[in-house]
C-alpha cells in the first residue's frame, strides 16, 4: 500500500464490487496518511441488516493504523504500512496481526510518485475496467 492513493466515488460500483453499502459521506478522494477514508471489516457480531446477519461493515476511519497503545493518533501517519518480514514482531502492527484484525481498503488507481534522476513523477497504478481495486491490508 502506498501513501496516497484515490477512494472510489461512485456509490453503485462500490455496493456492485464489495456487495455492501457505502457511507453517507464517500469521504475525501484523495487519501493520505491522517485522513479519514472508508474502509471494509468483518461485521461486528451480532451486527444484524434488516433481521439477518451481515458479513461486513463499512466504516470511516482514518487511513494508518494506531495502535491500541497510542495516546496520539496521528501515529497513523508513519503506520500505515507493515513490512511482512516484521510485521508480527513490530509493537506497532504485532496486536493487529495476532488478533487478525484485517480489512479492505477500496481505491481507485494507486498514485505513488517516483524519481527518476531530477525529475519527480507521480504514477497511478490502476484497472482498465470500472471495479475498485481491492487492497487487503494484513
Amino acid at each position: 500500500m502506498c501513501s496516497h492513493y484515490q477512494a472510489p466515488q461512485d456509490r453503485k460500483s462500490f455496493a456492485s464490487h464489495f456487495k455492501v453499502d457505502p457511507t453517507e459521506d464517500m469521504g475525501k478522494y484523495d487519501v493520505w496518511p491522517g485522513y479519514p477514508a472508508t474502509f471494509i471489516r468483518k461485521a461486528s457480531k451480532g451486527n444484524l441488516h434488516n433481521g439477518t446477519s451481515i458479513q461486513r461493515e463499512v466504516l470511516t476511519g482514518l487511513f494508518g493504523l494506531v495502535p491500541r497503545w497510542s495516546t496520539d493518533v496521528m501515529i497513523g501517519r508513519r503506520t500505515y504500512n507493515a513490512r511482512t518480514e516484521t510485521v508480527a514482531s513490530k509493537p506497532s502492527f504485532r496486536d493487529a496481526w495476532k488478533n487478525a484484525q484485517h480489512c479492505i481498503i477500496p481505491a481507485d488507481p494507486n498514485a505513488t510518485k517516483r524519481s527518476n534522476s531530477l525529475l519527480k513523477r507521480h504514477q497511478a497504478t490502476g484497472i482498465t475496467s470500472d471495479t475498485p481495486i481491492k487492497t487487503e491490508n494484513r
